[in-house]
């Protein structure tokens, strides 16, 4: 359970470093949404739409995080296929983007099949150790 609480509070971490980091690099485009918008169809500011990606994808990742939590708290576990999503998002993502963010997803990707595995192997042992019905 610590692990799994552990996984949440670092995809918090994750989501606020990514919007911080989003504000510093992204401070002149945000302002000029701010005053004249994001842009148009016939005149798109290529800059301002990705300064705006930059942060609603920040916004998803507050969501995935307390997701997370609300999962932990109410069903005690998270799903099993996050770790191999968040895998191959660190990878894939990491390898388009080398000086990126998208490398933090990878510890938090083995941490979760880590748990994952553990989970599964107590199943094991419980399953084993209950004793066999007869099939009507």
């Amino acid at each position: 359970m610590k692990l799994l609480k552990g996984c949440a509070w670092y995809l918090l971490f994750m989501a606020a470093l990514h919007t911080a980091v989003g504000l510093i690099l992204n401070l002149e485009p945000l302002g000029a949404i701010i005053l004249d918008g994001a842009g148009t169809i016939n005149q798109p500011h290529n800059d301002r739409l990705a300064a705006l990606w930059f942060m609603f994808s920040g916004a998803l990742m507050f969501v995935i995080a307390w997701f997370a939590f609300w999962s932990i708290k109410h069903v005690g576990s998270l799903p099993g296929f996050l770790g191999i999503i968040f895998l191959l998002l660190g990878l894939g993502g990491g390898i388009i983007l080398p000086v990126s963010g998208f490398w933090l997803y990878i510890p938090l990707s083995f941490a979760l099949m880590l748990h994952n595995r553990q989970e599964n192997k107590e199943r094991r042992v419980v399953n084993t150790a209950a004793p066999e019905r007869e099939m009507l």
